[in-house]
């Protein structure tokens, strides 16, 4: 990438920064990966210690000419074209994948005749990492090396949420739910009390912080060092994502579908098939419950649960665990009892 792009890119960093719509538009991981690979480590530190407004940052603090403010609208232009045209190809898991990629290797080619198909179909022709990187280097004569787009697929997936494992995600079932639990403990989601599988930020931070200081305020501290710019979940909460999780936008919509802001022991008693530990039936998203605490079975005698702010997502035996009740998630498709032999 020439010195020239690389300078500019820079100040579309420092202006996305400062643009909290752009953020909402175009996602807070290619932000951050933008961020983390052009800004100054003090922009970095910043944005993991202070909220947007204490930076004392705005666009007006740089000197921006009009070549750059193109190069700006084109850029965000380009990230929207992608986004939709890897969904329009069944692509829209890896979208964040397609735009970093072209953030950090591939805006210099955008010139080129019919430049977003082409980007497009190197990950609709190809599944591993290898030969889509190999795909994109002979499409477009760049050199991208393996290892460090590895990297930064490995960084996005980390935050991110994907339906691909999923039997059917326009239907909200109990195998997706089981699904969902385990892409959150690959993912070390954190605990964070009052959250429902969002990236924390900062501001966020400090407003559960002060909205409930008693289960977040005196854990400030570790939540800064462990969770922070990860999703986080309560034990109700891990719940409540995959419910309000929008399989349409890819995104945590609160409220969405209708499904209640419950908390666990409001979740298991809205239930209505539930029974003891005796007759739990051995079906992969059954929900698990003691008071205070809900879980996820997820097969094989093991439960997923966001077990604390110090523990964060955590599977374990379901023998080494004190739920003393199973149930239905209200409004999640489950498998006719009848038919399903009963046993943990």
């Amino acid at each position: 990438m020439s010195a020239t792009v690389a300078a500019a890119l820079k100040k579309i960093a420092v202006a996305l920064l400062t643009d909290k719509k752009t953020w909402k538009r175009i996602g807070f991981l290619i932000c951050m990966i933008l961020v983390l690979f052009l800004m100054p480590i003090i922009m970095i530190l910043a944005i993991f210690s202070a909220d947007f407004d204490d930076l004392n940052i705005t666009v007006d603090d740089i000197s921006i000419d009009a070549e750059t403010i193109a190069m700006m609208t084109n850029f965000e232009n380009d990230l929207i074209s992608i986004e939709s045209a890897m969904v329009e190809a069944e692509q829209g898991d890896r979208c964040d994948e397609a735009q970093a990629v072209y953030a950090l290797a591939l805006y210099e080619y955008r010139d080129e005749e019919d430049f977003i198909n082409r980007i497009v179909q190197c990950y609709v022709d190809n599944e591993s990492e290898y030969d889509i990187v190999t795909a994109l280097n002979n499409e477009f004569g760049c050199s991208i090396e393996v290892d460090l787009y590895i990297q930064m697929v490995n960084g996005i997936r980390s935050t991110e949420v994907t339906t691909k494992l999923f039997d059917d995600p326009s239907i909200k079932n109990s195998h997706d739910l089981s699904e969902w639990a385990w892409q959150a403990y690959r993912n070390g989601w954190g605990y964070v009390w009052g959250t429902y599988g969002q990236i924390l930020t900062s501001s966020s931070l400090d407003s559960l912080a002060q909205r409930i200081p008693d289960h977040v305020g005196r854990y400030l501290s570790f939540i800064q060092d462990h969770w922070l710019g990860r999703r986080t979940a309560d034990c109700a909460g891990l719940i409540k994502g995959y419910m309000w999780y929008n399989p349409e936008s890819f995104e945590i919509e609160y409220g969405y579908g209708g499904f209640i802001d419950y908390d666990a022991d409001s979740m298991y008693y809205a239930a209505s098939i539930s029974g003891d530990m005796t007759t739990m039936p051995n079906i992969p998203g059954i929900a698990l419950w003691t008071q205070g605490h809900v879980g996820i079975y997820v097969g094989n005698g093991m439960v997923i649960h966001a077990s604390g702010t110090r523990t964060g997502v955590r599977c374990q035996t379901l023998s080494s665990t004190s739920f003393t009740n199973w149930f239905e998630v209200p409004g999640v498709a489950y498998p006719d009892l009848n038919s399903i032999q009963e046993g943990s």
